[in-house]
């Protein structure tokens, strides 16, 4: 992800980074915060809500088993990589997917969280020039 980061940072293009709220987001987030200073710009699912962990925790069964399907795999063997081909593939066809998670509360959740911890930030402005 730190090609894009530093992509987007170079271009002054407005962007977030959400991570999952395992030791490894964690690591990330302190590393993208010390190579890109993106304080006001990476979070984690833990800093959104404490009911959410990782990026699959968003979906909800029903979700999973249509990326399941899709993917000829079991419910238990979708992950970030298939989800995200999933996602993709659909999107690059023009079909948005219909998601129950749409009237889920951990999305909805998320995305208050995720409002809230942006208003809050009282970080470096984004416009602020990007140095190496």
């Amino acid at each position: 992800m730190a090609p894009l980061i530093a992509l987007l940072k170079g271009w002054n293009w407005p962007f977030i980074v959400l991570l999952d709220g395992d030791n490894a987001g964690e690591n990330a987030k302190t590393r993208y915060n010390r190579d890109f200073r993106l304080i006001s710009n990476v979070f984690t699912l833990a800093d959104v809500s404490d009911d959410l962990s990782t990026i699959e925790s968003l979906l909800c069964r029903a979700d999973l088993e249509i990326i399941a399907h899709y993917s000829k795999v079991s419910t238990e063997k979708v992950n970030k990589r298939r989800i995200y081909k999933y996602f993709n593939e659909q999107m690059s066809m023009g079909v948005v997917p219909p998601l129950a998670a749409s009237e889920n509360a951990q999305l909805h959740a998320l995305i208050s969280g995720l409002g809230a911890c942006l208003l809050s930030s009282q970080t470096p402005s984004a416009k602020e020039p990007y140095k190496a």
